[in-house]
């Protein structure tokens, strides 16, 4: 079985869309909600869809491993709020993990915005990912459930929490894109400017490489 992890804070806008095609994905799964403390309608929403359990406090990788320890499924697949998985991508995460090397892995992610530069932006990311061989929480990531608890699982991080999963899952096998690709919500690029945003990305990615302590990295995150 699949278990479906999302976490949630105040996702009343987008949701319900990611939990209606999450049930159109066929069957042997099952969904966990994990919530950081919405004020919106979120849990009520969500709690027609599948199980909410609750975090509470506004830290992803924490509300990530919570969710991973509540679940039973023998696949972990983690989903943001705001992104839309393909079709069959449930039948296509078995098939890929029916090679026992691969242990974990992802899909292609596209921002849901049809305008030029939002493809150069797809583009520049997934050279970025390739190029420091990760796969990002944005691109639903995928994993065996023993080897996410042997390596540790996001270990409570509240920045780069798939990054640094990867780097640690990549000591155990290999990892796998999926070529169909999630479309995933470009709302914070239209929200806070899509200069701001590629500038803050690739900057606090250079800080996280260059080895910058976790509290140093969200002070620089939640100021900008």
């Amino acid at each position: 079985m699949i278990s479906i992890i999302i976490p949630t804070y105040n996702e009343e806008e987008s949701i319900e869309n990611t939990l209606i095609n999450i049930k159109k994905q066929g069957n042997d799964y099952e969904i966990i909600i994990v919530d950081d403390g919405s004020s919106d309608k979120t849990i009520d929403i969500a709690s027609r869809y599948g199980k909410v359990i609750y975090s509470g406090k506004k830290n992803r990788g924490k509300s990530l491993d919570k969710g991973a320890k509540e679940s039973s499924g023998d696949i972990l697949l983690f989903v943001h709020a705001d992104t839309i998985l393909p079709d069959n991508a449930l039948k296509m995460i078995r098939e890929t993990l029916k090679d026992q090397g691969v242990i974990a892995g992802g899909f292609r992610r596209r921002l849901n915005n049809e305008k030029i530069i939002y493809r150069i932006i797809d583009m520049g990311s997934a050279f970025l990912r390739y190029l420091k061989g990760f796969i990002a929480g944005d691109q639903a990531i995928f994993c065996r459930r023993e080897v996410f608890f042997r390596v540790g699982g996001f270990k409570g991080r509240e920045l780069f929490e798939d990054i640094d999963l990867c780097k640690r899952l990549k000591k155990h096998g290999k990892m796998r894109v999926i070529k169909s690709p999630v479309l995933t919500s470009a709302r914070h690029f239209e929200k806070y400017g899509i200069l701001k945003c590629v500038y803050v990305n690739l900057y606090l990615t250079y800080l996280y490489y260059k080895g910058v302590g976790a509290e140093k990295l969200r002070d620089i995150y939640y100021k900008e």
